[in-house]
């Protein structure tokens, strides 16, 4: 569920926003799980009026920490976005998701750079 939680609810965020759908309050209450596509659903108002951000994205916060304190997982830079989320530093679901993605593209540099450092230090040596 925290996997759901992380991968597919910023999305459903920025689509609601993309298409001016207010949400109801995040929560554990006003999410449906789907299991036929194993997917989360947030309920959404009635009126089509223009959502607040600001407070869904408390409401992600606060939902994301919840799901990690009631799983005992500690993923720091999931409980930094989740602290940002609350403190209001990330203030639009575009935000948000670049800052999930922050995290898995740095993993992907880091990996590209050693093997650029150990393909460099292999063509080096026969020329020693």
């Amino acid at each position: 569920m925290l996997h759901l939680i992380q991968t597919q609810l910023p999305d459903v965020l920025a689509d609601a926003d993309q298409y001016d759908i207010q949400l109801s309050p995040l929560g554990k209450d006003t999410i449906l799980y789907d299991t036929e596509t194993d997917s989360l659903l947030p309920l959404a108002e009635e009126n089509t009026a223009r959502g607040n951000n600001d407070e869904t994205l408390k409401d992600y916060g606060r939902l994301l920490q919840q799901a990690m304190d009631a799983t005992g997982i500690h993923i720091g830079y999931l409980r930094r976005i989740a602290r940002q989320c609350q403190d209001s530093t990330l203030t639009t679901p575009g935000e948000l998701q670049l800052a999930l993605e922050r995290k898995n593209s740095n993993a992907i540099y880091a990996t590209v750079i050693l093997v650029i450092l150990i393909l460099c230090t292999l063509l080096a040596l026969p020329n020693i």
